[in-house]
């Protein structure tokens, strides 16, 4: 089976948070069966707003103040295609739109916010942020160290990588797997 790599994250999320629901005993969630706890449209708005992260970084990744790419896979980028402006506001409306789309997960409320404050911290300044702040410091760097470069991928790529699995995690009432799933993404 061809699994398309741009929407491997959210593959990630939905088969983690089934695997997780359907081992939940049956007093969880007040299961009459084990298979009760799986319901796909539960992690959907969550995996909506990581996809919106991903396109969001990757617009601002092409544009000219950042690595200045006038091609993403094969085709023009959004500001080659569009304008810079164009770009900017696109990325900035999926950015803050995945903020909006994880606050409609049907969980808990304190499972709700725990959603959205880890979206921030795998994408903000504590994550993907900040690995784009690093490989823009390593672009000027003429002799880049390998530890450098595996830091940039760590924060830039892998923070993207354990998001959603730490997302499946909360959301199947597995909090305890969020440390095994960042170690999954670095």
């Amino acid at each position: 089976m061809l699994i398309c790599i741009r929407s491997f994250k959210t593959i990630f999320l939905l088969r983690y948070w089934k695997r997780c629901s359907i081992h939940c005993s049956q007093e969880e969630n007040g299961c009459v069966h084990n298979f009760c706890c799986w319901h796909s449209k539960l992690g959907y708005p969550m995996a909506a707003a990581i996809e919106m992260i991903h396109t969001y970084s990757l617009i601002h990744d092409d544009l000219p103040a950042m690595d200045d790419d006038d091609l993403r896979r094969g085709k023009p980028t959004c500001h080659k295609q569009f304008s810079e402006a164009s770009a900017i506001l696109a990325g900035d409306g999926l950015l803050t739109k995945a903020f909006y789309t994880a606050s409609l997960s049907k969980v808990d409320p304190s499972i709700q916010v725990e959603l959205i404050q880890a979206l921030s911290q795998y994408a903000g300044c504590d994550g993907m942020i900040y690995g784009q702040c690093l490989d823009i410091q390593e672009e000027s760097d003429p002799d880049p160290t390998l530890e450098k470069l595996i830091e940039v991928d760590l924060y830039k790529t892998g923070k993207l990588i354990a998001l959603p699995l730490a997302a499946a995690a909360l959301i199947a009432h597995h909090p305890e797997d969020r440390k095994i799933m960042n170690e999954l993404g670095e």
